[in-house]
Parts: structure tokens; sequence; C-alpha cells
């Protein structure tokens, strides 16, 4: 008998509460802001602007939260308590709730999905120069990148700028320091999946 298949959610969906999220899991672990930013790797100020809404993360960021609060970085994205085994979700187009990130709009496929091995999201990318980036994106993960729209860069502090556009794929090691960039005229869309490095 075949099962019913959940959507990831409706058009209507609110943008992902990362502030909300911060507060709630240093609240349930009951600890100060100070504890908190010890486990995270994240400044006091930092992580108080994160929570009040005041500062969206980057992904490294994102990742010392998911670490600092051990959890999977996809459980930064939705509800607490969802298993995996069993879990089947479909992505409708234009369905998701996205994030906004300083160089990119972020909008995880990964729905109710906690404790996934990896995120998979729909970037868009807004960043058009390595001048955008305070510094070189790096975290703990191995990434894969695969271009729905548009030409994006992917440049990196140890290899040659490499240009993909629809179709192109890269992987690699999101240890080293890289930076995607938009670099047509049109609207550059990714899909990006991250997985921890092993």
């Amino acid at each position: 008998m075949a099962r019913s298949i959940m959507p990831l959610m409706d058009d209507s969906a609110p943008p992902i509460d990362l502030a909300e999220t911060a507060r709630r899991l240093r609240s349930e672990r009951g600890w100060t802001l100070e504890e908190a930013a010890g486990r995270t790797g994240l400044s006091r100020s930092a992580l108080s602007k994160i929570e009040r809404g005041e500062m969206s993360p980057t992904f490294q960021a994102m990742q010392k939260l998911a670490r600092g609060f051990e959890i999977e970085l996809a459980a930064l994205f939705g509800p607490a308590d969802s298993p995996l085994r069993g879990r089947w979700i479909v992505v409708r187009a234009g369905d998701g709730a996205a994030t906004e990130m300083p160089n990119y709009r972020l909008r995880p496929f990964s729905g109710e999905l906690r404790n996934a091995p990896f995120l998979a999201s729909e970037v868009t990318l807004r960043a058009r120069s390595l001048d955008d980036f305070e510094d070189w994106e790096r975290h703990d993960s191995d990434d894969f990148l695969y271009v729905l729209a548009g030409r994006v860069t992917l440049l990196s502090e140890q290899y040659d700028p490499v240009e993909l556009g629809p179709g192109d794929a890269a992987y690699f090691d999101a240890r080293i320091g890289h930076a995607a960039i938009a670099s047509g005229e049109e609207e550059a869309r990714a899909l990006w999946v991250t997985a921890p490095a092993r």
C-alpha cells in the first residue's frame, strides 16, 4: 500500500526564525549567554545579536551554533522532534521558508526533518565580488554545489576560480577557504548540499 507524501511546507510558510531557535535552544539547556557563547565559540555580543534578530548569522556561525548546542545543522531549520527513519518529504517549487544571510538567501529543504546526515538548500547568490565577504567561508563539511540558474564563480584560497553555468557542479572540502559569487547578469541560484567532513 502506498504511503501518503507529506509536503515540506505550504506557500504561507513564515521565514525561518533563527533568533527564536537560538533563544529556545539556550533556554532549554538553562545556559547563560556567556555559557552559550563559550560552547559555540561565538562572542557573547554576536550571540546576543543573533538571538535578538539584529544579525544574520553566516553559514560558519550557524555551524558553530549547531556544534555548540550539539545538534545537527538541519535542526536549526525545523521543529525539535522529527525522526529520520522512514521520513519522506517532498518539496514543491516555491514551497519552504528561507533565511537571509549576508551574501546568500538560503531555502533549506530539510523542513520537519531533524538529524539528517546532510543539509540541502536552494541558495540564491547575492555577492558579486570577493570584497562582499568579510573573510573566506570555512566550515567542517564536504560541500556539493550544482548550478540551477545564472552563472556562479567558485573562488578558493587554494585553487584558481572556476566559473559554473546551469548544470555544472563542484564538490569541495569546505574547510578550505571558499566563496561563491554571482558572475552573470541574471540571478544565480544553486543547489548546495553540505555534509559533515569525514
